[in-house]
């Protein structure tokens, strides 16, 4: 969610209010629907389903008070290693936030714009590549996991999930060499390596080769 209220941020300042204001009613459902006991987390989600919040400014500036209360609540399964401006994207948060939604074909377009603008960012094109394997589309997955590697050979992320994606296509050999460098990359043990490796644990008790 910290992204998503970082596109709202940001469309606000480029002065496009629809956006943000679309970037806001989305996370105010987020909100609402997530999980948490603690007060502040409690007023934050009284005060999004209020109708007393008015104007945009007030409503983003509310929401990142709550903000870092919500970080563990909603996240999204690719995890994101590479610093930069693009996190600030409008389109990278909301594709970011559609891949929590698990709408795919909304992150794929937003991702892909992002994408043009930033054509470097290994992040995005580990997000891309996640969100076409949910849609079945591997070929395109594999081309966006391929391009998040060039770009970051040490990619964690990418790893295990073209690592997974080749378990899909049923390609165990190509696995196992994603497999192997995140072993090389991790130097204690990671959730990366560790995914991979209890998914191809899996792949082979359901008896995969």
């Amino acid at each position: 969610m910290r992204w998503f209220y970082g596109a709202a941020k940001a469309a606000e300042a480029s002065g496009d209010t629809k956006k943000a204001r679309a970037y806001f009613d989305q996370l105010a459902r987020l909100t609402r629907h997530a999980d948490g006991d603690r007060a502040e987390l409690r007023d934050l989600k009284k005060q999004l389903a209020s109708n007393d919040v008015i104007g945009i400014r007030a409503s983003v500036a509310l929401v990142g008070l709550g903000l870092a209360l919500l970080v563990a609540t909603a996240r999204a399964d690719p995890t994101d290693e590479a610093p930069g401006e693009a996190r600030l994207d409008p389109d990278f948060a909301a594709g970011k936030v559609a891949i929590e939604a698990k709408d795919w074909n909304a992150a794929i377009k937003a991702l892909s714009s992002a994408a043009l603008r930033d054509t470097r960012n290994p992040d995005i094109q580990n997000y891309l590549g996640y969100a076409y394997r949910h849609t079945g589309q591997l070929d395109l997955a594999f081309r966006h996991y391929q391009r998040a590697l060039q770009l970051d050979p040490r990619h964690r992320g990418a790893h295990e999930y073209v690592g997974e994606a080749y378990l899909l296509a049923n390609n165990l050999a190509k696995a196992e060499e994603h497999l192997a460098a995140l072993q090389r990359i991790c130097l204690v043990p990671c959730e990366q390596y560790e995914d991979l490796k209890k998914a191809v644990a899996e792949y082979r008790r359901r008896g995969g080769k």
